[in-house]
């Protein structure tokens, strides 16, 4: 397959070796914006030009620091120019360009974009796909912390020399839970300014590929399957399909029983098993950053243990900052203070907290947490507007019977709902084991009755006028011909319809089941019936051979599910109808 493949990222993520090792996978050419400027003759000649300091070789901190936007704005258009050369005069039919749509001057603390869509496409040379990468918050900071970068600890000093201005405060004079305090507010301000860099550049890239080169977006973590990414790229069959289920449930296991339970492990098989199937999988768990540890309804400053990896990192893109203390990061969030005579910091020993400090560590991580939570939330549905469709799994997962979708699914059906009302084509397909469902009608208990008759209503009243009541009577009493005729006697029912409605009854109770329970697999969404594909599926097994057609159900419509309603009399016995009490 040919292209042409604008690749960007935050900083944080390591975009030119990500976009190396894509590159390497596709065989493709590859070039990159921001190298090209670091090694062109010019921008040493610009820095000299202005007497800035800086040591050999040139990094894109110190471009960015000191060189105003004018003259980066004149690099950036020249590198790109010099970089789309290369890729054109390329024999490999795969071209990737990558580079940042947001940069940061911490010399004049700005955020500002060069970006010209106009020099990124030319006539008989224009982007086929705008691919975001992007990474987890915990991640992207740890690498910017590496080697001097932007949050390293040693710029700590920095701060502390400023604060000691403004506030005539000196921090190695006060006790360490206090100089931990003040410590941490640098770090959370820190972290929410590069949440906030990371939303810009996704702003920037979706603009750039939705509304200016009017080519597919396509956002994508490091930590998925390479395989899958690459083929999205390599077969022009493949969709991309974003992938809704439970996320908080599993968690709260793995926090009460020390382990992850077996969902967690399907949930991680599925990109594999779609892929084989030409599904390119977009999995929310390749960004987990909300696992904030409670203790008394307070935020301790730990991290829990993120969702275990899909693979190992050489079938990712993902490889983890050099100087990471450990894939989960549970102490990155503790209280440090600075030791003046060490230059470094120093994690608070848990014993020298006091209340005060407990209190603000919980104060600091509320903010962060409310902006991860914002985060989420339009990062999902980004995927949801910019895949063919969604593949949602076990819903109602829990270890407790749950009468509804979990509450994350729920919020991304109703984007699909809303988009498909507009007159969208994306299909979804809901998975569904029999297990759940089973314990799913058991939490309904007594609410199914109103739901129930209220089915069975609808389906009589297509062909007759009859009244609610008179079919609550009727589902009261099963059918029972006896009882029937007396309850029909005292409405004003003919002889003959009421002969009619006797012998049709039991099929109106069978369908008036399939509807009801297709309702609750389906999530009550209101959309064209070609859309919603259902499976009822007896273990993960049995999903696995499934899965051609779950593939083939979202790629073209056809099979809308494993034919479940043959198994109605299983899936919803009869003993769940009960009248409310």
């Amino acid at each position: 397959m040919n292209g042409y493949i604008l690749v960007f990222a935050p900083p944080g993520v390591k975009l030119d070796n990500v976009a190396n090792k894509l590159a390497e996978k596709l065989k493709a050419e590859h070039e990159d914006i921001e190298r090209e400027i670091k090694f062109d003759p010019e921008t040493e000649k610009a820095l000299n030009d202005i007497d800035a300091l800086f040591t050999p070789p040139i990094n894109m901190e110190t471009v960015t620091s000191h060189l105003p936007r004018s003259k980066i704005n004149e690099l950036w258009n020249d590198a790109v120019a010099r970089c789309l050369k290369r890729l054109k005069d390329s024999d490999k039919p795969i071209k990737i360009l990558s580079g940042h749509l947001i940069y940061y001057s911490g010399k004049r603390n700005e955020f500002y974009s060069v970006v010209d869509q106009a020099a990124l496409a030319t006539d008989n040379f224009k982007p086929t796909t705008v691919l975001l990468f992007i990474d987890d918050l915990y991640d992207m900071y740890a690498r910017l912390t590496e080697n001097g970068q932007l949050y390293s600890p040693s710029q700590v000093k920095l701060f502390i020399r400023k604060f000691g201005r403004d506030t005539h405060i000196d921090i190695d004079s006060l006790p360490r839970e206090r100089s931990s305090s003040i410590i941490m507010g640098w770090e959370i301000r820190n972290l929410l300014h590069h949440l906030s860099w990371r939303r810009l550049e996704s702003v920037m890239a979706e603009n750039l590929a939705y509304r200016q080169l009017k080519v597919p977006f396509l956002v994508w973590s490091v930590k998925q399957l390479t395989e899958s990414i690459k083929l999205s790229f390599e077969n022009p069959e493949s969709i991309p399909i974003y992938l809704s289920h439970p996320v908080s449930e599993p968690r709260r296991e793995r926090n009460e029983n020390g382990h992850w339970p077996e969902f967690t492990y399907e949930v991680n098989q599925l990109q594999q098993v779609l892929c084989e199937h030409g599904i390119t999988l977009i999995m929310p768990t390749g960004i987990d950053e909300l696992r904030f540890h409670l203790q008394k309804g307070r935020y301790t400053g730990y991290l829990k243990d993120r969702w275990p990896p899909i693979d190992d990192e050489t079938e990712l893109l993902y490889s983890p900052p050099g100087e990471a203390a450990d894939f989960h990061y549970n102490t990155l969030l503790l209280p440090k203070y600075w030791d003046s005579q060490k230059h470094r910091l120093f994690q608070l020993k848990n014993n020298e907290w006091d209340a005060t400090l407990r209190s603000e560590v919980n104060a600091f991580l509320q903010v962060l947490v409310r902006e991860i939570e914002s985060q989420i939330a339009w990062r999902d549905l980004l995927f949801i507007y910019h895949t063919e469709g969604l593949m949602v799994f076990r819903p109602f997962y829990s270890r407790e019977p749950r009468p509804t979708f979990s509450g994350g699914v729920d919020a991304e059906i109703g984007l699909w709902e809303d988009i498909s009302q507009l007159g969208s084509k994306k299909r979804t397909a809901f998975i569904h084991f029999e297990e759940d469902v089973k314990l799913m009608l058991e939490a309904k208990g007594e609410s199914i009755w109103k739901e129930f008759v209220d089915a069975v209503w609808k389906l009589l009243t297509k062909n007759y006028h009859i009244g609610r009541d008179t079919v609550e009577n009727m589902v009261q009493n099963r059918g029972d011909i006896s009882e029937v005729e007396n309850i029909l006697n005292r409405s004003n029912i003919t002889q003959r319809d009421r002969e009619v409605l006797r012998k049709g009854f039991p099929k109106i109770w069978h369908q008036g089941k399939i509807d009801l329970l297709k309702k609750y697999l389906s999530n009550s969404v209101v959309v064209k019936e070609e859309l919603i594909g259902i499976w009822v599926l007896k273990h993960f097994e049995q999903l696995k051979k499934e899965s051609v057609n779950i593939a083939n159900f979202l790629r073209n419509g056809m099979p809308a599910g494993n034919n479940w309603e043959e198994q109605i009399e299983n899936l919803f016995p009869d003993n769940f109808i009960n009248e409310e009490v």
